[in-house]
């Protein structure tokens, strides 16, 4: 039986020296390599293992990708960002959950059935108490809030909602609107969401 090897460029066989009985011998592990490095890598024939090329491509994807955002973010200027402990992340991922369904259920009984008073009421208040207790945990890193894009929508989006409630506004397009601002801040890039306007 013969012994190859694949060279790391060319990915070719080449011919080792006998063994010991004169005979050619081949590698289970040389037979792997040459089959799965024609789909995703190269063979190190020094040191007899395989090593897959699209682990070190993806790292260097992942590099670029980095360079490639901070290069884009480079001329926008967003607020100060400070530490905060890291149990504040599960607090804002909890109060964030908690607003979002008592958002939901608001603005299903408010637009739908306003008649139900009761149910938009306490939807309205869960997610007053959970959207304060998120405001307060991300002001905590973003000490500049009110001067970013996700704080002045905060501010505009309450403004719109006790408008409509007041009736000085139209309230089913009105609270339609907060909502679609507020997902679409929600959702935006650091960038924009983060981005200094005052």
């Amino acid at each position: 039986m013969l012994k190859y090897r694949i060279s790391p460029c060319t990915q070719r066989f080449s011919k080792e020296s006998p063994g010991r009985n004169g005979l050619f011998k081949i590698s289970w592990r040389t037979i792997m390599a040459k089959s799965v490095s024609k789909l995703c890598g190269n063979f190190d024939s020094g040191r007899r293992f395989y090593r897959p090329t699209g682990t070190l491509a993806m790292g260097t994807m992942n590099r670029r990708n980095g360079m490639a955002v901070k290069g884009t973010n480079k001329n926008v200027k967003i607020g100060l960002i400070a530490d905060r402990p890291y149990w504040f992340v599960y607090v804002s991922l909890i109060s964030r959950a908690i607003h979002q369904l008592g958002a939901a259920v608001f603005l299903a009984t408010y637009v739908l059935s306003p008649e139900n008073v009761k149910a938009w009421q306490i939807s309205l208040i869960v997610a007053a108490v959970s959207g304060f207790l998120l405001l307060g945990a991300e002001a905590i890193r973003h000490r500049q809030f009110l001067r970013e894009v996700f704080g002045l929508s905060t501010i505009f989006k309450l403004v719109l909602v006790g408008f409509a409630h007041h009736g000085w506004l139209p309230a089913i397009p009105s609270v339609t609107a907060a909502f679609l601002l507020a997902s679409l801040v929600s959702h935006a890039p650091k960038s924009v969401r983060h981005r200094l306007i005052i």
